[in-house]
């Protein structure tokens, strides 16, 4: 342990970066003159640099309600880069007279900064009014119940959009839902899904899922008000039907914890009542459980235009196509392949085979469908080709008439039709003999070198034709191997659980070393200035340690769940909140344009800080 410690404190040194001239760590109150019991916000600001070991001052004179909450924000003002770490309290006042905040510390760029202090005036209040508005959302359910509610349905909620509010029966469209959440509730609050939109009248896929991991997170002012902002759900769509499409509200369930005043609670047993005491225990957390859904959002299909050709069979986008055949000369009875490649950006998935007029001598399977289709915010793109297997039954000359696509092209708004080449196939005599592919698929047949047969299905009946399966020497044999499988099924589970625990235990205990590779393979891309990479690699770092430390597969592992399973192994807020600072600026990063080096060290060092300090309380 020792010696991980020894070389992680080396990697510092030699990681060490120039230190930003313009780094700042200021403290800022909301309020500088309140009543006894009213609530204040103390901000403490860290500009142009990612701080360790915040340490916050004692608050004499207040109660902490809330905090400390960390958020991140970054600025691009006329290519100049500035990114910001707060880190906000919700104070209660509680003495009167002019109250000091005593100066913050924290730890930026090698260097302990150290914040101004705050002088807060604080008057006495009368005694109703201290009562409603001091404890009085703890004292009074329906009190809290309405002041947490109002701050939930103001500072949480989801927007939706598209990217088209008209479009024609069979175009695609994305919709897109993004959770805006106030920087300092981030922390507080779990949601979890609790309905999704009814999608009646589309076909749809998912671009975004609603729990999946590393959803892109932005920051946006709305009214003067900065929220975090992730795309939670992005979904592609196309219309089935026709007319003004309703799509209903995404919901959430939102369990958000707030820290409030405590109440004093009545008690017959003196113990019990002296320590259930507010100036004993002056804070409780207490959770609102809300709900939080979008509105509903309309779409106007309408219908495609009347003069539709007879052979249209539903594709919408701007297509191609393209037909071949494997070969132009075969004998008779041995099959030929023709394959049609429909591509471009439309409709694909919904497109069904195309028709083909052959010659009666000429028969053919249910066609083999091959994909090559990417989905992203631009739509459903790349090809489908279908594979028709043709058998010519007699010898001779086969015309087989053009293959005929027809689609309505968006950029023209109207109907188009390709036309391939005509295709002719000579058929050479054969040795006489044929099949009877009446009712057949071509699951039902396999190729022996050059020949066609059926695959026999009619084992079973032999079996039950000849009578004696069950008082044969086979059906004891399969009674006997069946036993056997079952234990070495047994036993080969035990071995697989055994390896799986010496798996996790090798995981964990090289968790650290793992960590200290990705950081030093992060290290050389921050000294080429491969922002992009340097991120990842430091996100991929922290993502894997904790996956192993807490024996979580990656696939499994969120924010809440990492959160969670750390508390349980008693790691303090402090560490924790560090640690999804430094995982969301690096999502935020990778987004953002060409940060100082200095930033990207700050990363780095915080990085293998956090690791640090996970390494010394995690065993």
């Amino acid at each position: 342990m020792n010696k991980i410690r020894l070389i992680i404190f080396l990697l510092f040194l030699i990681s060490s970066g120039n230190y930003a001239q313009n780094v700042s760590f200021t403290a800022n109150a909301n309020r500088t003159q309140v009543t006894t019991g009213e609530r204040i916000q103390v901000t403490f600001s860290l500009n142009n640099a990612q701080g360790t070991d915040f340490r916050p001052p004692k608050f004499k004179g207040f109660s902490v309600l809330q905090g400390p909450m960390t958020s991140q924000s970054t600025q691009i003002i006329n290519g100049n880069y500035s990114y910001a770490v707060t880190y906000s309290y919700i104070l209660q006042c509680d003495m009167e007279g002019k109250q000091t905040i005593d100066a913050a510390t924290v730890n930026a760029g090698g260097k302990k900064l150290n914040s101004n202090t705050l002088t807060i005036t604080v008057t006495k209040a009368d005694t109703k009014k201290q009562q409603n508005n001091a404890g009085g959302a703890a004292g009074n359910p329906d009190n809290f119940n309405k002041q947490a509610g109002d701050l939930v349905k103001k500072h949480i909620f989801i927007r939706v959009s598209t990217s088209k509010q008209s479009v024609y029966q069979g175009e695609q469209l994305v919709v897109t839902y993004k959770l805006y959440i106030h920087p300092d509730m981030a922390q507080g609050a779990n949601l979890s899904p609790k309905k999704m939109p009814n999608l009646n009248g589309f076909w749809s896929n998912d671009l975004i899922e609603l729990n999946a991991q590393n959803q892109a997170m932005t920051r946006e002012n709305v009214d003067g008000q900065t929220y975090i902002v992730r795309e939670i759900k992005k979904t592609l769509l196309v219309p089935l039907e026709t007319g003004n499409l309703t799509l209903d509200p995404l919901e959430l369930d939102a369990k958000v914890a707030f820290t409030v005043p405590k109440q004093k609670k009545s008690s017959r047993d003196p113990f019990e009542a002296l320590f259930d005491d507010p100036f004993f225990n002056p804070r409780e957390v207490r959770e609102y459980n809300a709900e939080v859904k979008s509105k509903p959002l309309t779409i106007t299909v309408k219908p495609l235009p009347d003069n539709r050709p007879a052979d249209y069979n539903g594709a919408v986008g701007e297509l191609n196509m393209k037909a071949s055949l494997d070969k132009s000369q075969t004998v008779q009875n041995q099959p030929v392949t023709l394959k049609v490649t429909i591509s471009g950006n439309g409709n694909l998935k919904l497109l069904n085979p195309i028709p083909l007029k052959l010659p009666p001598d000429i028969e053919m399977y249910e066609p083999k469908t091959n994909d090559n289709i990417q989905f992203s915010p631009s739509g459903m793109s790349g090809s489908r080709t279908y594979e028709f297997l043709l058998i010519p039954r007699n010898p001779g000359e086969y015309k087989l008439d053009p293959i005929k696509f027809t689609y309505f092209d968006l950029s023209t708004k109207s109907f188009k039709t390709i036309s391939s080449e005509e295709f002719n196939i000579k058929v050479e005599k054969g040795n006489g003999e044929t099949v009877n592919l009446t009712g057949a698929n071509k699951q039902d047949i396999k190729y022996l070198g050059k020949d066609i047969r059926f695959i026999k299905q009619d084992f079973g009946n032999s079996i039950s034709k000849s009578g004696g399966f069950f008082n044969s020497i086979y059906f004891y044999l399969l009674v006997v191997l069946s036993f056997i499988i079952f234990i070495f099924g047994l036993i080969y589970r035990r071995k697989l659980e055994e390896i799986n625990g010496n798996q996790s235990a090798l995981l964990n205990r090289k968790a650290s070393k793992t960590a200290l590779k990705r950081l030093a393979v992060a290290k050389k891309y921050l000294i080429q200035k491969n922002e992009d990479k340097f991120y990842e690699e430091v996100s991929k770092a922290l993502w894997h340690y904790v996956s192993h430390k807490l024996n979580i597969p990656i696939s499994d592992l969120t924010k809440d769940v990492t959160q969670l399973s750390l508390q349980k192994k008693k790691i303090e807020d402090l560490i924790i909140n560090k640690l999804n600072s430094t995982i969301d600026y690096c999502e935020f990063a990778r987004f953002a344009p060409n940060a100082e080096k200095s930033s990207m060290q700050d990363v780095f060092d915080s990085a293998a800080s956090v690791i640090t300090e996970l390494e010394g309380r995690l065993k």
